[in-house]
């Protein structure tokens, strides 16, 4: 309760001060935080190297303070917009004349319409925005992920009822959500969250993930409208919405087309679309120790694991002696089947290194130098 009351009462604060300063603070805090050693920022940098190995270290660093601004940005449209005057609210959210004929199209079809939503700083301008509404007595409702406390999840929630928005948790409403839908209703889902082990083990620039089987699931046996929404940031607290139709195509799954259209997305910005949570945890799906060794999902959508590519690193100090080396390869070749998309770098003594490319196991060897002082 009490942090409840300090976010509400921090939030009407802020929501009197000027954009230009809210702009300052979050600038400010951004560059603290980029300078305090931390599990998140190392993830950040990470996640940008791997998805943009043609980059130079200074336009990593650049990206991830520009996506660390963006999401304090993100944090403080957060606790802000319960405050928001209607005013305020509907100059958080753009539409083209494009965008404003697509949802003329999707309103006038009275189809369930189910909204795909990427990870943008700016997301929630959807829920801000009055224009973006089915018509009538249809209504736009949203999945959401509890918060683990409680008091903070109930002004989560009811900030967002009071604009209008049905919300149905990702652990327990999903029954009711796919039921908001089928009757007629738009229904809003982030779609580009880590989905762990309950996921389908997919590609996304160029590297293993897991991605959710939710949009899949909540449309099966329907007729429904099926919109990526992407409101990119133009500026502080404001976003220029556009919609892309994904189609009824079902013998490709939505959520692997909708992933695809996302890493176009990002492909096509020049500096790596730094809005998009970079932050996240994306791609840490094969890595609970006692499953590291092996590819692990319910579903999987990759066709053949000669196409994956070999991101994530494996090295293994090899043993000091002969015995030890032959008993370590089988275990070696094990890895290697097991994790498609680990490249395995092997390091030895230089006595073995024709042995070990003699028997092929390992796609990289590194020779250790002599024991000496900068062994």
């Amino acid at each position: 309760m009490i942090a409840k009351t300090f976010i509400v009462s921090i939030g009407f604060l802020f929501s009197k001060f000027p954009y230009k300063i809210l702009e300052v603070i979050v600038q400010i805090l951004s560059r603290i935080y980029f300078f305090i050693p931390q599990k998140r920022k190392r993830l950040l940098l990470s996640n940008l190297t791997y998805a943009f190995p043609g980059w130079s270290s200074c336009k990593v660093i650049y990206t991830a303070r520009r996506s660390i601004a963006l999401l304090f940005e993100m944090g403080f449209f957060s606790l802000i917009y319960p405050h928001l005057s209607c005013q305020q609210r509907r100059a958080t959210l753009i539409y083209t004349k494009t965008t404003q004929e697509e949802i003329r199209k999707l309103k006038k079809s009275g189809k369930p319409t189910l909204i795909l939503l990427p990870h943008l700083s700016l997301f929630e301008t959807l829920a801000t925005s009055v224009m973006f509404r089915p018509n009538g007595d249809k209504t736009l409702g949203a999945i959401y992920r509890p918060n683990s406390n409680p008091s903070i999840d109930e002004w989560i929630n009811k900030s967002r009822q009071d604009l209008g928005l049905k919300v149905f948790s990702r652990s327990k409403g999903l029954v009711q959500a796919r039921k908001h839908l089928k009757d007629g209703n738009w229904l809003v889902l982030l779609f580009d969250q880590n989905a762990g082990l309950g996921g389908k083990l997919s590609l996304f620039l160029n590297r293993i993930c897991s991605v959710s089987p939710l949009p899949d699931i909540l449309t099966k046996g329907m007729s429904a409208n099926i919109i990526l929404a992407t409101p990119f940031r133009s500026s502080f607290f404001q976003a220029k919405l556009k919609l892309l139709n994904i189609g009824q195509d079902r013998s490709a799954s939505i959520s692997n087309i909708v992933h695809q259209e996302m890493e176009n997305i990002i492909k096509e910005k020049s500096d790596g679309l730094p809005e998009w949570l970079w932050s996240h945890g994306k791609w840490k799906t094969q890595d609970i120790p006692h499953q590291i060794f092996h590819l692990h999902s319910k579903r999987c959508c990759i066709s053949m694991s000669n196409e994956i590519p070999r991101k994530t690193k494996i090295w293994i100090r090899m043993p000091n002696w002969l015995g030890d080396i032959v008993m370590a390869s089988p275990l070696i070749r094990a890895i290697e089947k097991g994790r498609p998309d680990a490249e395995i770098t092997l390091l030895c003594q230089s006595q073995y290194e024709s042995l070990l490319k003699h028997l092929n196991i390992g796609h990289k060897i590194i020779v250790l130098p002599q024991k000496g002082f900068f062994y």
